[in-house]
């Protein structure tokens, strides 16, 4: 579904009401276990490698994504994306798919879901999130447990890592994936990029792919 009256507009500046419009819908629509702090995500406004997008309708901001892209390696990761909650099932999502993919000028796009393998109050809504991101082009990076570092008190959900490749034929190996994962933790968590947690993940990956 199209929306002709959508509106983009790049957040640079904390002191705006655009920024605090956006704030509001992310602290509405992003669980507690996944949200960063508001000084965090005014942090996210200093990094060129960082986008913080809203989308507005009729002067009201609908819907937000948060994307990185490596400024050190052809990857990207889909940080945040979500719609207010009385304006879904519209093809808003779609309209911030395409946005986050052009932020990413040709990367790689890596995304994090809760995964529904997981039994939850809300896995079928992980479920449909899943299949939205599959019909967009996205394929499970399979076999991989993904361990998303905290991000607060909260520990995370379990998750599932998710990639868009533009070509369409990239072959992912174990070289690449270390490359991805440490990318995420350094450049996204401000992990290290030795964090035993990759070589955990890696070691899983293989075990997994060997079967």
């Amino acid at each position: 579904m199209n929306n002709p009256t959508l509106q983009e507009t790049l957040i640079e500046r904390a002191d705006s009401i655009e920024f605090d419009a956006f704030f509001n819908v992310y602290a509405e629509s992003i669980q507690a276990s996944e949200r960063k702090s508001r000084d965090q995500i005014v942090a996210l406004l200093q990094r060129c490698d960082y986008s913080i997008i809203a989308f507005s309708q009729y002067d009201e901001v609908i819907a937000f994504l948060i994307a990185y892209h490596s400024e050190n390696s052809n990857v990207g990761l889909l940080e945040y994306m979500a719609t207010k909650a009385e304006h879904r099932n519209r093809g808003i999502g779609i309209a911030l798919f395409r946005a986050a993919l052009n932020r990413m000028q040709g990367r790689n796009m890596l995304v994090e879901i809760d995964s529904d393998r997981e039994e939850s109050d809300d896995q079928g809504l992980r479920a449909r999130r899943k299949n939205f991101y599959l019909r967009q082009g996205c394929r499970i990076i399979e076999g991989l447990d993904y361990k998303m570092p905290q991000v607060n008190a909260a520990k995370p959900p379990t998750m599932d890592l998710l990639i868009y490749d533009p070509s369409s034929e990239i072959v992912i190996s174990e070289d690449l994936l270390r490359q991805w994962l440490q990318a995420l933790y350094s450049e996204v968590y401000g992990c290290d990029r030795d964090d035993p947690a990759i070589e955990i993940m890696l070691e899983g990956w293989r075990r997994n792919n060997l079967c």
